[in-house]
Formats: C-alpha cells, structure tokens, sequence
C-alpha cells in the first residue's frame, strides 16, 4: 500500500492530502483519540474484503453527501496502480491478500470457529468441489424457488374440519382415490348440507318443532281429504251407492204398493208417490206451525178445516186423513223413507272440491310448493269432475282410474308429512345443546367439504406441484458436501492443523504469552474447509470460557498469536494492517508484540496505527532509520488529516534535524522578508520546543532511556552500562543549554526581558547539539 486519499464522504475523514505510507516495509500512523485511525482501519478492512468489515457510514452529523468513495495507491510486482473505489462496494481484487488485525477481528479469533487463511493447493480442490455442489444447489433452488403454490388460502373456520386438515397437508404421494374423494361434490352431500343449514337457522328449536307439526298436520289434512276424495270414486264407494240406490229403489216400489190400498179412500190416483209425500209433509210442517201450531197433525177436530183447501172437513174426510197419515207412519213407508234417507246422506257426504281460496290457504298453511300447489288444484279439478254426478245421484257403471298424477301427489305428500316429522324430531334434540353443537359440527364439516371442493383445480395443480418440489428435494440431496468435508477433515490434520498449532505455539512464545494456558484446537470441517477454535486447557471445571478467566490484556495477546499463527502460514508478502495491537497490553507485552512486528517488516510491508507515544518511541528504537512514522490528527474540515509526527513523538537525532532544517529555514526567511516581528513566533516556538527536545535527551540519550517520565518501570536490562560514557564535559553541556533555553518555557522579569535568539545563534546551538549527539552515540 503506497498512499490512501483522496477520501469523500466517509465517517468524519476529510484529509486534504493523502495518507502516505513511505518507501519502507514499516510505518507507524500516531494519531490521539478521534483522529481517524479507526476510520482508516475501517475503510482499508471494508476495501479489501474482510469478513468482519462494517457497512461505512458518512459524516452522521452533517447531510447525506453526494459521493462516498476512496482512492488507493499501491503497488503490485513493482507496478504502480491507483484506482478510486466506492463505499461499500465490491472489495478491490488486487487488496484481498491484504491482513488486517483490529478488536473485531481478535474477537472472532477468540469467541469463533474460524477458517484458515491459507488453504493447501490440494485441499483447495476440495473446496472447489463443495463450491460446484453449492452453485448445483443454488440453481436448482432458483428453479425450486419458482414452483410457488397457487393454492388459495383455506378460511380460518374450516383449518379444524376432515378437509380443512386434508387440504393444509396436501403431499406429493396422495393416491389418486384420497384425491378424487376430496374434491368431488355429491348431491347427496348438497341436500344435506342445506338440510342441516334450515335446522340451524332456527333460533328456538322447540317452537319451530311444534311449527313444523302443524305444518305437518295440514299436510296430512290436504292428504287425507284428497285420498277421500280418490276413495269415494273407488270401487267400493261406487258398490256402496249402487246398493243403497237399489235399496232404497226397492223399498219405495214396496210403500207405493202398500199406498195402492188407500185407492178406495182417494178420489185421485197418485197417492204413497214421492209428489204426494212431499205435499203432505208440507201440509204437515204448515198445521204445526202455523194453522194448528201445537196441536198433532193431521188436525180434526170441530170446526176444523183442511190445511191444503181450506175447506171444513166432514167425516169422511177427517177418516182420509187419518188413513193417510197412518200410511205415511206405516213400516213399509217407514222403511223407504229410512231408505231414502240413507242413500241421500251418503251422497250428501261425498267430498266437494274446496274452493279456490281454501285450497290455496291449505296449501300455504301446509307450506307446499308452489309445483305441489299447482298438484293439489289439478287433483280436485279431476275429482271433482267425477264426483259431481255421484252427488247428483248419477251412478256409474264402474269406478274410474286415477290419474297418475294423483297418485304420486298422494306420495309427495305422504313425503313431505314424514320429513317434517323428521325435521320436528331434530329440532327437539336441538333443544338440549349437545345434539346442536353436533349438528353445528356436521354442518361446519359439509361447508369445508365444499369450500375444498370448489377449489379442485387448485388442488390437483398443488399435488402436481409438490410432485416436482419432491424430485427437486431429491436432486438437492445429491448435492451435500458431507463426503467432502470428511475427506477434507483426514487431510487438513496433516496439512493444516498440526502446522497451524505449531505456529500458534511458537506466536505464544515469541509474544512471551508462553504461560497462558490456551490451546488451538481443530473443531470442525464445514463445506471443505476446517474451522478452528482457541480454548482454555488443563480445565479442572468444564465449559469455563475464556472471556470469564482471561484479562484483556491476555485475551489480546492471544488473539494476536492466533491472528500471526494465521496470516504467516500463508507464502504471501502481501501488506499486514495492524489498528491498536497493544491496547490494553502491559510493558513486556508492548514490547514482545513490537519485536515481532520490527521482525514482521523484514519480509512484508506493516502498517501500525497507534495512539501511544510510548509505542512509537521503542519501535523507534527497534527498527531504527527504516521507520516511517507520520501523524494523523483532527482538524476544522474533519480527521484524518497527516502531517509530520510532532516534535515530542520523534526520536531526538530526527526532532533536532527536522528543526534546522525544516523550522529554522522558515524562520530564516521570515526574518529576511518580513522582518524581527513575524521571525519572534517562529523563533520563539523553536525556543520553547529545543528546551523540551533538550529533557527528551537527557532521558533517552544522556541518561540511556533508564528512567523516563510516565513509565513506572526502570529499564536497566542492557542499558545501565552506558552511563559510564557520561563526561563533565557533557554535563556542562547539557547544563548550559537547559539554562539558556528554560527562559522560553517560563515567564520573566519585565525589568529583564529576554530576546529570542538571532537566527545565526540559534543554528548554532542547534548545530552544537546534533554533533554531540552523534559523537555520544558513538562511545
């Protein structure tokens, strides 16, 4: 990596030049907190593609910006190339090999089954042939993914019926019968159906029971008097008229006989005949009544007149007429008359056709259709033809047939009679609540039956399709990697796993983190690629994780073993990005993992973000001139932005060289062109920074970096000896220049005011101490 920036429209990161990494393999980026370190760790992770990279977000205190993107310069087999990428899009190939190591990525160290980043060429076949299995499977899920059910959604109310449940737990291997059994419709089912919905609409069971059975009592009564009606022309009925007609015939002829001997009282023919006897009856009804009221017919006693003439009556004609009414009393007459009588009364109880507005009233109280009232009317049209000269006293010769239609109207009726009965009996089950809920049940069961069937091409075109989802499914099972993945477990024991503990183990040591009593284990091989985990060992309780035993500071330095142990199993001399490898380490662990990045840098590039000064200082040391240290800091226009590593962060040969040559020639030509005033700042800062770079000598070169101030530890390994090359010399050296220059740093005397020093002696003193330096160093 050469350089990154321009950056636009991520996090807060506005630098106004580019981030430069230097020519050489090590670089430290020293930044305070909220200098943008993070968001460069942040948008290198997302670009090369790493799995635990974060979405990049814009400045999320200003407005959506109109671009989000990043501009990267590196360098690959000695080719420089530049390429600007977008925010989150697709990570940049030539990056890929790129390590990066931060919180997040030490965390799935720890907490993770994690894949290695280097795979043996012959595993990676393997995991060529689990990535073929894959693209099998994802594309025949495509096309299983296009075989949508078109089934239509099954109301809530019918989920617990026989077909509801059929219907929500249709498969592939439903047998043809099941099926057709399913969505077929008999009427049988339909005549039910809306028997049961009759039955239920009713609100008082009880009261339409007593309903239905009078219904039922008018249906009987419309059946009765028709079935009369048929009986009276039957053949019985007509014998019956036939006799009494010649019975009464026959004892008429025998009175009229009788009458023939009253012949010798009558002076007119005719006497015992039926005109006679209906004229004598009325002169009988006229005397009590009216003439004679009260007193016996036929009247005849003094003065008594004839009731017919309205003559006197004289004896023989009172003798006529007590002849004549002893006739009419006579058993002969009596016996025709009685006779008569009979026959007249069975005629007279021959049934009539109702009238018109009767019939209709019978037909709607029995609640007949309007086809069986139509029956009803045309069957007394036909009777009634028949009967009306059997009431007249016409007798036929022989019964006539009945119509047909009359016949199986007798049977629609008697019908209906026994269904009301019926339907009457269920309503008074009704009436107990067991018998309605289960005929509420019964009916539920027919209306999901039917929604079911309604949907029958539905139906057939589900099993069809889950027919073709089932050959999918088989198909998809061809193409699991178990077979691979276990090769690949017998395999990556040998060429991967005790490899990548042996490098582990040796990480631990050259990291000093010997004694943590961690281990990596291999824990499982998943799609051709083994996973491994770090876990506690020699438990004496089972399941103790490592975050509840370790510190944070051990859990760092073994993250960072496992994150080495990982990277530099891989032949690769692709860039290592390192973002705050020390948090929260102590100063031996600070300075093991430093060692091994200054070892790092031999081979690869190391790039180090840092917030610790103390850090910078001992790698510093460590890698002396092949470091490239550049700061990063926050400024009005946003973070990010890189500049020189201030004076304080600087090795001391390096401050005192950086202030002749970079800070002393501006303020040169500040003198020379715009005069003492404008010289005073720059000479003055100069000042004040030559007495501090002064005490940084007296601690890291003087004193050999023994004691410092900060660090509570006194650092005598390899370092004491060099003590004895102090001289007087160099003591009154260091006195006088602290003396001269402590004046910068503390206010004075306005009696005794101090001037800065012209430029020429202050190229001087600085010159002084560069060549004592070198010549320090050097005994």
């Amino acid at each position: 990596l050469d350089s990154i920036g321009p950056v636009v429209g991520i996090d807060a990161i506005n630098p106004r030049k580019p981030l430069v990494f230097g020519d050489g393999n090590l670089t430290i980026i020293y930044g305070a907190n909220g200098s943008g370190k993070s968001g460069y760790t942040r948008i290198i992770t997302r670009a090369c593609g790493k799995p635990h990279s974060v979405k990049l977000k814009s400045n999320v205190y200003q407005g959506a910006p109109k671009k989000q993107e990043c501009n990267f310069s590196y360098t690959v087999g000695g080719n420089q190339q530049s390429t600007t990428w977008t925010a989150n899009a697709a990570s940049l190939t030539e990056l890929e090999s790129v390590d990066v190591f931060d919180a997040e990525s030490g965390r799935l160290y720890l907490e993770k089954e994690t894949d290695l980043s280097y795979q043996p060429p012959e595993l990676l076949l393997f995991a060529d042939l689990v990535k073929v299995c894959q693209r099998v499977d994802v594309k025949l899920s495509a096309e299983q993914d296009k075989l949508v059910s078109q089934l239509p959604k099954l109301p809530a109310e019918y989920l617990a019926t026989a077909a509801g449940k059929a219907y929500s737990e249709l498969s592939h291997d439903i047998g043809d019968t099941k099926l057709d059994d399913l969505v077929t419709w008999k009427e049988t089912d339909q005549t039910e159906l809306e028997r049961l919905q009759e039955r239920l609409r009713i609100v008082d069971p009880t009261v339409e029971a007593k309903r239905l059975r009078n219904v039922k009592k008018q249906v009987d009564t419309i059946r009765k008097t028709i079935s009369e009606a048929v009986k009276a022309v039957g053949t019985d009925s007509i014998g019956d008229i036939k006799r009494l007609t010649k019975d009464a015939g026959d004892r008429q002829k025998t009175a009229e006989e009788g009458a023939a001997a009253l012949g010798d009282v009558s002076k007119l023919s005719g006497i015992g005949g039926g005109t006679w006897k209906a004229m004598w009856e009325a002169a009988r009804s006229y005397s009590t009544t009216d003439a004679y009221a009260g007193l016996e017919f036929p009247y005849t006693g003094d003065a008594a007149l004839c009731v017919l003439c309205h003559q006197a009556l004289d004896e023989s004609a009172k003798k006529r007429l007590g002849q004549f009414e002893a006739f009419v009393k006579g058993k002969l007459q009596a016996d025709a008359t009685k006779a008569d009588a009979l026959l007249k009364e069975h005629l007279r109880n021959l049934p009539s056709r109702p009238d018109a507005m009767s019939v209709e009233a019978s037909c709607q109280a029995a609640g007949l259709s309007q086809e069986l009232q139509t029956a009803v009317e045309s069957a007394w049209s036909t009777l009634e033809i028949l009967l009306a000269p059997l009431r007249s006293g016409t007798v036929l010769n022989e019964a006539p047939d009945i119509n047909a239609a009359i016949t199986q109207l007798l049977d629609d009726l008697l019908e209906l009679s026994t269904s009301t009965e019926k339907a009457a009996a269920e309503l008074e089950s009704d009436s107990t609540a067991n018998d309605r809920l289960a005929a509420k049940k019964a009916l539920l069961e027919l209306e999901g039956s039917k929604w079911v069937t309604e949907q029958a091409i539905a139906v057939r075109g589900e099993v069809a399709r889950l027919q073709k989802v089932m050959q999918y499914v088989e198909w998809r099972k061809q193409t699991t990697a178990t077979g691979i993945s276990r090769k690949v477990g017998e395999l990556s024991k040998q060429l991967i796993t005790e490899a990548y503990i042996t490098r582990f183990n040796d990480e631990l040591r050259k990291l000093g983190a010997s004694k943590i009593q961690v281990e990596l284990i291999k824990s499982a091989t998943v799609q051709g690629k083994s996973k491994h985990s770090i876990r506690l060992r020699d438990l004496a309780i089972a399941g103790t994780r490592m975050i509840e035993v370790l510190s944070e500071g051990e859990r760092r330095i073994v993250s960072l073993a496992a994150f080495l142990a990982d990277v530099t199993g891989r032949h690769s001399v692709s860039p290592f990005i390192f973002d705050d490898p020390i948090s929260s380490l102590d100063q031996l662990y600070e300075e093991k993992v430093i060692a091994r990045l200054v070892e790092l840098s031999k081979d690869r590039q190391v790039l180090v973000f840092t917030h610790r000064l103390s850090f910078l200082g001992i790698m510093s040391d460590l890698a002396g001139g092949s470091l490239h240290d550049v700061q990063i800091r926050r400024e009005p226009w946003g973070t990010g932005e890189p500049g020189e590593v201030p004076l304080f962060g600087k090795k001391p040969d390096k401050a005192l060289n950086n202030l002749k040559s970079d800070r002393l020639a501006k303020a040169k030509k500040a003198h020379s062109t715009e005069g003492s005033e404008s010289y005073y700042i720059h000479a003055k800062s100069i000042c004040s920074d030559f007495r501090i770079l002064m005490e940084r000598i007296v601690e890291t070169v003087f004193l050999a970096d023994v004691v410092q101030r900060h660090r509570r530890a006194v650092n005598t390994m390899g370092k004491i000896g060099n003590l004895v090359k102090i001289t007087t010399a160099d003591c009154e050296l260091i006195d006088e220049m602290m003396t001269k220059y402590s004046c910068y740093e503390h206010s004075q005397s306005h009696e005794a005011p101090v001037d800065v020093p012209d430029p020429h002696e202050l190229e001087g003193d600085i010159d002084r101490m560069i060549t004592w330096h070198g010549e320090f160093s050097k005994r």
